[in-house]
């Protein structure tokens, strides 16, 4: 059985945060980051407003892969309407592994 899974790309030129919208009747679960950066920076993934995952990321350990089993709805963390942002404290590139759902 096949799921249809979104892939974003988030291209950092430097510090900042990147959103991926949310709908109000959905909720959104991540499954894996992919984080590749030149330089050692933080980086946070929040769901609304709510810290999912926090941490530093050290350059020569880069690229990293992030693997989050059903994080949101699945696990509770998810509130309909809320988005999931990212927030790099330097440039790079993240990639987020999603799937947003619209249930009742």
């Amino acid at each position: 059985m096949a799921e249809d899974r979104g892939v974003e790309h988030m291209d950092f030129s430097g510090s900042g945060t990147k959103t991926i919208t949310v709908d109000s009747d959905e909720y959104i679960n991540f499954y894996q980051l992919d984080i590749s950066i030149d330089n050692d920076t933080t980086i946070e993934v929040t769901i609304g407003s709510q810290i999912v995952f926090h941490g530093n990321m050290i350059a020569t350990a880069a690229p990293v892969q992030l693997f989050f089993i059903d994080f949101g709805n699945g696990r509770g963390t998810g509130v309909k309407g809320d988005n999931l942002n990212v927030a790099l404290g330097d440039s790079g590139h993240v990639f987020v592994v999603y799937k947003k759902i619209n249930e009742e």
